[in-house]
This record gives C-alpha cells, structure tokens and sequence, in this order.
C-alpha cells in the first residue's frame, strides 16, 4: 500500500506526464493528435526521470494493438506528417525506412521528443527488463498504473528486473549505473 505522501508525489508525477505530453502533442497534426489519444499509453523511463526531477530524453507512446501500429505507420508515409518526424543525424548509423526521416522498424521518432514504438504493442511493457522502466499513463482514460515494487525502485534508483523480461543486456545495465542507479 502506499502511504498519503507517497501518493500526493504519485499523483505529481502523473499530472507532470499529462501536462508534458499535452504540451507535445499540441503542436502535432491533429489527425495523429487525436489517435494517440484514442489508441496509446506512455510508458518507459519517463517515470523514472520525472520521480527525480531529471531532464526526459523522449516520450515513449506504445499503441494498443497490431491494427493501431499498421494504421499509425500508413500515415506516417503522408507527406505532412513526415514534415514533423526528426531528421536523421548523419553520425549515427542507423536504418531508415525513409531516406533522412529517424523512421525505423522499431519506432518513429518526432522533433518534439515524442517517439511512438512501433516494433510492439503496449501489452510488451509487461515484458520491459527493468521494473523502473514499467509504470505507464493511459492516455485515453487518464489513468497512471504504477505498482509499490515500480515505486520503489524508482525512489530509491535501485535497479530490479522484472520478472518476466530476458536477462537485461549488459549496456542497458551499464546505462543505468552511470545515472547513479545500484544494484
């Protein structure tokens, strides 16, 4: 269970991801807007780094099932929703499924900071490698789902894998450890 002062910052943080993620979506076509809203969850290390008041790389927005990816990825070929995808940076060696667009075969990524995953659906997170990584905000029912072992993990930057995920690899445990998570 979770005592009151544990909620009162549950609660901060999930206004903190609604506030964040209105802000984002907001300046994005209205068409992609509005699905998002209707079809995903935000999940992933932001949690983690609003818990602490740490800057957050991206947005991870997993959809809810195969037909949702599908559909999301046949609009991303319309030319005024690539005019909003990153451009890709020439340093980094990565494929693309559109030449100069960061669109690979595991996500979409905006110029926004938001990254819709479109290699799984949002039912994968229950497989994530790390329990800090799980928490997720349904955006249609405005709803956070964070557990006191997610919590804890989170609050105290201890690293717990999840029961149900493959043995994290070595860079994503060296990842967290430079952040000043322990074991």
């Amino acid at each position: 269970m979770f005592s009151e002062s544990e909620k009162k910052l549950v609660e901060t943080v999930k206004c903190e991801i609604e506030e964040l993620l209105e802000e984002t979506l907001a300046h994005m076509d209205i068409d992609v807007h509005r699905y998002v809203h209707l079809n995903g969850i935000v999940t992933g290390g932001i949690s983690a780094s609003l818990f602490h008041n740490e800057e957050i790389n991206d947005i991870d927005i997993y959809l809810s099932d195969q037909n949702a990816i599908d559909t999301f990825k046949e609009w991303m070929m319309l030319e005024k929703n690539l005019e909003q995808v990153e451009d890709i940076n020439p340093k980094y060696m990565v494929q693309t499924d559109i030449e100069g667009k960061l669109i690979t075969a595991n996500a979409v990524t905006f110029k926004n900071k938001i990254q819709i995953i479109t290699c799984a659906t949002k039912d994968s997170r229950k497989y994530f490698d790390f329990v800090h990584c799980m928490p997720y905000y349904d955006i249609a029912t405005k709803t956070y789902f964070i557990s006191k072992k997610q919590y804890n993990s989170i609050v105290n930057k201890k690293l717990v894998v999840n029961d149900y995920a493959s043995t994290p690899a070595a860079w994503r445990w060296e990842k967290f450890k430079e952040r000043g998570w322990t074991t």
